[in-house]
């Protein structure tokens, strides 16, 4: 894993290197920081994908972590690097523009042309293009959460029960890419790409630490020995997101999608969880998914969403351009 330099700056606002996974993720976790920003998440990557990535933290005063961002490197060919920060930086507090500035400088100094922030944060007013989720509070406890069930996906969960499906929790590799194939025939009969590798899901799942502040979780839901759906779900501090689903319509009637996710709900309730974040809804264009994680009783939130900002002059030209084909935001 690589690192910028350490240098200090003249400002409050000090973006420093770090090497430190487990701190790292512990430290994102306190920030109730997103998956993606986790250095379990960014290791899984570069060594299944190949992405090059660097940790930068920023400490005020007594040396307590105020932000981090977890970067990845893309370069444009002819143009330069682009600094990408899926779902990050991650911030102490949701105004901090201070620290965003100096971001910018510190990798202004490194040579990238432009950056692209997407904080997990919820945003204050919405617009068209910002993503929507639906979160769950998971600290309402079962009974509440029961009774905010749809009345039709509440029956699902007690169906499946009747119907003898089995949900369980997996790391064998035959398991994950059982799943996998669910979610690559679910991706090609919709028409959209899968987001992932069956290697990326396994190096996730095998290189979590059982305890650790970030970690993968496979649920899987059987029916007559065959996997018919399942979930992968990622934890980071108190907070739960859903990942990868996917369900097998031979198996439709058994409705083992309600009970993977009842099961998780549970488990997280009983866990101590927070939050469920069911991780993206789109009304218009995936009504179908929409419909079935609205009837699961969350509320719905805006997120702030993707920001390009150049960094230099060739930066202003290609986000420009990019913007016009509109291709960033």
């Amino acid at each position: 894993m690589g690192g910028l330099p350490h240098k200090q700056m003249a400002t409050k606002w000090e973006w420093r290197a770090e090497h430190d996974t487990l701190a790292w993720d512990t430290e994102l976790a306190q920030l109730g920081g997103h998956p993606l920003q986790s250095a379990l998440w960014g290791n899984a990557r570069e060594k299944i994908d190949h992405i090059p990535q660097f940790f930068l933290s920023c400490r005020q005063g007594c040396g307590k972590v105020s932000a981090l961002a977890r970067i990845e490197g893309r370069t444009l060919p002819l143009v330069g690097k682009v600094a990408w920060m899926p779902k990050g930086p991650a911030l102490h507090e949701n105004d901090m523009g201070d620290a965003i500035s100096s971001l910018r400088a510190a990798l202004t100094r490194h040579n990238f042309i432009a950056c692209i922030t997407d904080r997990y944060v919820q945003s204050i007013v919405g617009e068209s293009w910002q993503p929507r989720t639906i979160w769950i509070d998971l600290a309402l406890g079962l009974d509440a959460l029961s009774k905010k069930l749809d009345s039709q996906w509440r029956y699902g969960t007690r169906h499946a029960l009747r119907e003898g499906v089995i949900i369980r929790t997996t790391t064998a590799a035959n398991d994950v890419s059982a799943f996998f194939n669910l979610c690559n025939s679910l991706s090609a009969s919709k028409g959209f790409s899968l987001p992932g590798s069956e290697a990326l899901m396994l190096e996730l799942i095998h290189s979590a630490l059982p305890n650790g502040a970030v970690s993968m979780k496979l649920y899987v839901g059987e029916v007559n020995g065959v996997i018919a759906g399942g979930a992968l779900i990622a934890r980071s501090g108190t907070h739960l997101h859903y990942l990868w689903g996917a369900s097998d319509r031979r198996f439709s009637k058994y409705r083992v999608s309600e009970a993977v996710q009842w099961q998780v709900i549970e488990d997280g309730v009983t866990a101590g969880m927070t939050r469920y974040d069911l991780e993206g809804i789109d009304p218009i264009g995936n009504p179908g998914v929409y419909e079935f994680k609205r009837k699961m009783g969350g509320h719905e939130v805006t997120l702030q969403g993707m920001e390009t900002m150049p960094l230099s002059w060739v930066g202003s030209v290609a986000v420009s351009l990019g913007r016009r084909m509109g291709k960033l935001a």
